[in-house]
């Protein structure tokens, strides 16, 4: 054995995920590992560490398909991560380059198979274009804080577009003392939370 085996239940197979190694490293890469990176604060390396399937994994596949079973159900993870201050100019743009350099499946959107045959792929978007996904808003007067947990409930209750990739990030500004805010919000059929999380780091 190379690392511990990790079980969710007495039946369970080792929780490997989608997550892999490079090279010839077998070890799992599940997400106690993930975890243990992001406390090392080597985000980076976290980030190019995802060998991520183009075939979507069933747990995936069910947030995917329950969402048009069930149209009032949001598989969205979402958080939003309070700034001092502005950002300086095209920093948030320039991150969002960066992570999505590191993690492809930021710029693929999802096709089906033909009858549903098989689970949804991956492919690349052709039609990509970063201004669509990070977006711009203000907070409306007189910019508190409730009124900034208004406007990204509203924003958390708008379904994603499933023919673009599943994300969008928001730039929020216009709060009090000259503060600001970022929004970022993913499927669940893109990336878990301890996923997110990964790429937030990324981001910073």
């Amino acid at each position: 054995r190379t690392g511990p085996s990790y079980r969710f239940g007495p039946k369970s197979r080792r929780n490997t995920g989608a997550l892999r190694g490079r090279g010839d490293d077998p070890r799992p890469r599940n997400f106690f590992w993930l975890l243990t990176r992001l406390a090392m604060k080597r985000p980076r390396d976290v980030l190019q560490s995802f060998r991520l399937p183009r075939r979507m994994a069933p747990s995936d596949a069910l947030f995917w398909y329950v969402e048009t079973a069930l149209p009032a159900f949001r598989p969205i993870i979402a958080g939003l991560y309070m700034l001092d201050r502005h950002p300086r100019k095209g920093g948030i743009e320039a991150a969002l380059k960066a992570t999505i350099k590191l993690v492809p499946r930021l710029q693929q959107r999802v096709v089906e198979t033909p009858l549903h045959l098989g689970l949804p792929e991956y492919l690349d978007d052709e039609h990509f274009d970063l201004a669509y996904h990070l977006r711009h808003v203000s907070v409306p007067k007189p910019g508190r804080m409730r009124d900034l947990l208004d406007l990204t409930a509203s924003l958390l209750a708008t379904p994603l577009d499933r023919e673009r990739p599943l994300w969008e990030a928001y730039w929020i500004d216009g709060l009090r003392d000259d503060r600001s805010a970022v929004f970022l919000k993913m499927h669940h059929a893109l990336v878990d939370g301890v996923g997110s999380l990964a790429i937030t780091r990324g981001l910073t």
